[in-house]
Formats: structure tokens, sequence, C-alpha cells
């Protein structure tokens, strides 16, 4: 052992000429509690990621068949309009009416409001998916940040822990 005092790697706190087992030892776990901790902060931040982007594909389907219902419903609420026009004109027939003046005008309102009623099922399914996009890229951004926060999950703690054992050198 040469004369010059060296520090120790295992971080026992003080510059000496050598460092005893139990310090080395003590050394050697605080950089491993460190890994492991990074290890782990890692994985769940990934897990995150994984869990957001699997929540943005469920969105998403969830977007299309909004679309679909709504133009189900849309198809089913024309057809429905289209059988009550039909009905209201057979009615008006077999009482003996004239289809026209006041008989048409409450068919023309009728199918005014049916209409109306198209348009309404149609913003609304609208609305709704565009809601469920938005939130799926919501999701997407939350697991593109969730990744990007993994390295540093990973590599905070071991610093920290290797910045700990420095400062008993200092």
């Amino acid at each position: 052992v040469s004369g010059d005092y060296t520090s120790c790697i295992a971080g026992c706190g003080r510059r000496t000429l050598m460092c005893g087992p139990l310090e080395a030892i003590g050394a050697v776990a605080t950089l491993a509690g460190g890994v492991m901790q990074g290890v782990s902060g890692y994985q769940q931040q990934r897990t995150l990621a994984a869990q957001s982007n699997a929540n943005a594909d469920l969105l998403k389907r969830q977007a299309l068949l909004e679309r679909d219902k709504t133009s189900y419903e849309g198809i089913r609420h024309q057809q429905q309009a289209g059988r009550l026009a039909a009905k209201q004109v057979a009615s008006a027939s077999a009482s003996g009416f004239q289809v026209g003046g006041s008989t048409l005008d409450f068919i023309e309102d009728t199918a005014a409001e049916e209409d109306l009623d198209l348009q309404a099922i149609r913003y609304s399914g609208q609305l709704q998916a565009n809601n469920l996009e938005l939130q799926s890229q919501q999701q997407r951004y939350n697991a593109r940040s969730q990744s990007s926060g993994a390295g540093l999950a990973l590599f905070s703690p071991i610093i920290g822990s290797a910045t700990s054992l420095g400062k008993g050198f200092l």
C-alpha cells in the first residue's frame, strides 16, 4: 500500500488507506438497491405505457362502434318515419279526407320533425365518437410520455445512489 490516501471505491465515507469489508458491502448494497429501484421504475413506466396504448385502442374501437350505431339508428329512424308518413296518408284516405290542405300540412310537419330528430341522432353520435377519439389520442400521448419517462425512472435512482456514495469522499 502506498503512502498516498486513496478513496475507497466502496464509499466507506472517509478518505482512508483501506475500507473495511462492511463498508464495501454497504456500498455495493446501496448501488444494487439503486439498480433494482431503477429497473422497477423502468418496468412500471413501460407497463403504464402499454396500458395507455391498450386503452387508446379500446377507445378508438368504441368510437368506430359509436359511428356504426349512429348510422344504424339513423337508418332505422328514416324507415320508421317513412312508415309513419305512409300510415298518415292511408289513415287520411281511409277516413275519406283528401290528402291536401291541413292533412298535407300535418304530414309535412311530421316529416320535418322526423328529419330534425334524424339530425339530432347523427349529431349526438358524432359528438360521442369525436369524444372517444379525443380520449384515445390523450391515451396515446400518455403512453408516449410514460415511455419517455422510463429511461429517467431507470437511471435516476442509480445516479442518486452513486451520488450518495460519492458524498462520503468530499
